[in-house]
């Protein structure tokens, strides 16, 4: 344990408290950004897919970044054109399931940041019209206990559980039964 002043305590629990501030700024500016963002016109993904088979993600731009589906991130800005496109590979083996609709659906994107684990990334299925999740895609969680396994989240058992837990390989099974 190390020994303090009742001063020194104050002046670091004081420091704590404004760095808090200053966090839960940063994380309301960001979230108010995302919150707008997710309120504009959504593409399908069949709009989404032709617009990156267009190159127009291509840029590591926040605004670009955030037409591409990202809502919530944790890793360096410059990082999410290289996460869109491995998430984007992904999205593509998933397109021909008859549990996905292309005009009906749209995508986005979220980067979780485990308390025990590596930052890992997860792709949303939802609906247009109500903009529900229908399917949370995780191609390879981060979390130390389970790093690796790809899981499927979805409205079918109302999130409780994973409806698939496994490999990448299970998450296509599971979609294309």
């Amino acid at each position: 344990m190390v020994n303090m002043t009742t001063e020194e305590m104050e002046v670091l629990l004081l420091s704590q408290s404004v760095l808090n501030l200053v966090m839960d700024g940063v994380f309301i500016l960001k979230n108010v950004k995302n919150t707008k963002r997710m309120k504009e016109k959504k593409l399908n993904l069949k709009e989404w897919v032709e617009a990156y088979l267009r190159g127009e993600f291509d840029s590591g731009n926040f605004e670009v970044q955030c037409r591409a589906g990202w809502f919530d991130w944790f890793c360096p800005d410059n990082q999410l054109v290289k996460r869109t496109h491995a998430l984007a590979e992904k999205l593509f083996q998933l397109l021909g399931s008859t549990k996905i609709s292309q005009l009906t659906d749209y995508v986005f994107f979220k980067n979780n940041c485990p308390l025990n684990g590596e930052l890992y990334d997860d792709f949303r299925i939802c609906d247009i019209k109500t903009g529900e999740v229908i399917y949370t895609i995780c191609p390879s969680l981060g979390y130390d206990s389970q790093k690796g396994v790809a899981e499927v989240w979805g409205r079918e058992n109302d999130f409780k559980e994973p409806l698939v837990s496994g490999t990448w390989k299970d998450v296509l099974k599971f979609f294309y039964s």
